[in-house]
This record gives structure tokens, C-alpha cells and sequence, in this order.
């Protein structure tokens, strides 16, 4: 038991398994992606698949709940440009606060 135990948190932690589905990850990658998300202020663990896992918390402005991410706060951060249709794809946000960043468009449907 040990062994396995150990195993699946070297996996997970040495060699970057996320544990966010990859519907997640496209969702999160695409927003960053369109919100310049190299330029932020504070993007501490963002992209970074290999050293850190989005559904743990470890990415700046991510909160996670039972391992499924469901807030994305990041004010005030140089966000630019608009919200990306893949949004949509984090269907376990409850909330998303982005003020005080220079975002523009409208926010999408999907």
C-alpha cells in the first residue's frame, strides 16, 4: 500500500499529472492565453503542467474545492484582452472576478 501510495504522489507531483480534467485544462490554458497572461503582474504556476497542478491550487488566482477548480479571482493584474469561448469549459466556476484589468469584449456564452 505504501508503495503505491508513494507512487502516485511522485506521478502526480514529480512528472505533472493534473489532476483537472482536460476540458479544464484547455479552459485555463485558453485564458491565459487570450488575457496575455505572460504580461500579468502575479502568474505564479500558470502554464507550468510539469512542476505544478491547477486542481491542487498551486496556480496564482485559482481556488479549488474537492479538486475541481471553481474560482478564478485576479484583479487589478494587467489582464488584457477578452475572454475566450473556452471558458465555458470550467463548468465548476462559481465565481469569476477579473476587475480592474483591461479586458475587453463581452463575456461568452458558452
Amino acid at each position: 500500500f505504501f508503495i503505491v501510495t508513494l507512487w502516485i504522489y511522485l506521478t502526480q507531483t514529480c512528472f505533472g499529472v493534473s489532476t483537472c480534467s482536460d476540458d479544464v485544462n484547455s479552459g485555463l490554458s485558453a485564458f491565459y492565453t487570450s488575457t496575455v497572461g505572460s504580461d500579468w503582474i502575479l502568474n505564479n504556476n500558470w502554464m507550468d503542467f510539469t512542476a505544478t497542478d491547477p486542481c491542487n491550487g498551486d496556480w496564482y488566482g485559482l481556488s479549488v474545492a474537492d479538486s475541481l477548480a471553481n474560482r478564478i479571482v485576479i484583479k487589478d493584474n494587467n489582464l488584457v484582452g477578452s475572454l475566450p469561448s473556452q471558458i465555458g469549459l470550467l463548468t465548476d466556476m462559481t465565481r469569476i472576478r477579473l476587475s480592474g484589468n483591461s479586458l475587453t469584449g463581452t463575456i461568452p456564452t458558452e
